[in-house]
């Protein structure tokens, strides 16, 4: 895959959980210190589920890139 910021050539990798989900999280909505275990927004992983989720990561701008394609959020924006 080619970086959509520089052009070059991007790594295929994963992103692993741990043992609670990983999730994308409105900085609107991630205002306080708390853990958001019941935060709206964006699952990326699911650790009854799915053991990680591919990631491209470009080593010349330091950048992750996540195809987010079959993941509902649970709000829209």
């Amino acid at each position: 895959m080619k970086c959509p910021y520089c052009g070059e050539h991007m790594n295929r990798g994963i992103i692993q959980g741990g043992r609670f989900s990983y999730k994308w999280i409105a900085e609107e909505e991630n205002q306080s210190s708390l853990p958001k275990l019941f935060s709206k927004g964006i699952k990326l992983t699911d650790p009854l589920m799915e053991h990680g989720i591919t990631a491209f990561y470009c080593a010349d701008c330091e950048k992750i890139v996540i195809d987010l394609k079959g993941k509902r959020p649970s709000y829209r924006t």
